[in-house]
């Protein structure tokens, strides 16, 4: 999960980056917003691929199926649910920030048409952040969850502990 999802992720990230300043030709061909959108879903779908490796890391190790992996025990002790709500929330917030700028252009226009290419280059970029700031706040739940499993909640007659 995880070399395939970081490659996908830095590839799709890579393009999207070029992509969102304008139009690029490359032999003849022109890549616009129709790729732009393609490589959003490339760095979502590379970053669930990734998030389902740390997923798996962690719960491999939790579970005592594999021996814990130094990936694993970083994530453990990193604060998981705190990072992951900071930093899924300041990128959630800019792509709020992304689309009320689409918004507002759109307003100028008297809510009228608006040219595709420059709106999308707002659109695309603002769903994506907002997209991926929502995984991973939820994700970084999910790795605090999965820890839980690495604590000893019972002693020897049973009984729930603190």
């Amino acid at each position: 999960f995880m070399y395939p999802g970081l490659s996908m992720l830095l590839v799709a990230t890579a393009c999207f980056a070029v992509l969102l300043f304008g139009p690029v030709t490359v032999g003849g061909m022109r890549f616009d917003t129709n790729t732009l959108l393609v490589c959003a879903v490339g760095i979502m779908a590379g970053f669930q691929l990734l998030l389902l490796g740390l997923f798996s890391e962690v719960f491999t190790g939790v579970t005592g199926l594999l021996p814990f992996s130094r990936l694993a025990t970083r994530i453990l002790h990193m604060d998981a649910f705190e990072k992951g709500i900071l930093s899924g929330g300041v990128l959630f917030l800019a792509g709020a920030v992304c689309l009320v700028l689409a918004l507002l252009k759109w307003k100028n226009t008297g809510f009228g048409d608006l040219s595709y290419s420059d709106t999308l280059r707002l659109i695309i970029p603002s769903v994506t952040g907002m997209s991926l700031g929502i995984q991973i706040m939820f994700g970084g739940f999910l790795l605090a969850v999965l820890g839980l499993g690495d604590r000893d909640f019972q002693n020897s007659s049973g009984d729930q502990t603190q």
